[in-house]
C-alpha cells in the first residue's frame, strides 16, 4: 500500500516540477510559445510517462511463474514470515 501512494506521490510531483520549469522559461524566454501554452497538457503528460514507468517497474518481478503456488503470509515461531510463491509438486514418476 505504501508503495502504491509513493508512486502516485512521485508521480504528481514530476508533474509539477515539470510545470514550474515550464512556467519559468515561459516568463522569461518563451512568451508566446507553443510550448508554453501547450504547458499544463505537457506536465499531465509526464505525470503519466512517470505513474505509467514506476507501475510497471514496481510489477516486474514480484508475480511468480503460472507452476507456482502462493504461500500467504504467516505466523512461525512467533515471527511473521513473509508471502512468497512456492514451486507447485509435480506429478511423482512411479
Amino acid at each position: 500500500m505504501i508503495r502504491t501512494s509513493l508512486i502516485l506521490i512521485i508521480a504528481v510531483l514530476a508533474g509539477l516540477v515539470v510545470l514550474a520549469l515550464l512556467l519559468r522559461v515561459g516568463r522569461r524566454h518563451a512568451k508566446g510559445s507553443a510550448l508554453i501554452a501547450w504547458r499544463h497538457v505537457i506536465a499531465a503528460a509526464v505525470s503519466l510517462i512517470v505513474f505509467v514507468g514506476a507501475a510497471v517497474l514496481f510489477d516486474l518481478g514480484r508475480s511468480g511463474a503460472p507452476s507456482t503456488d502462493y504461500q500467504p503470509p504467516r505466523i512461525e515461531n512467533g515471527q511473521i514470515k513473509p508471502g512468497e510463491f512456492k514451486p507447485v509438486p509435480g506429478p511423482s514418476a512411479s
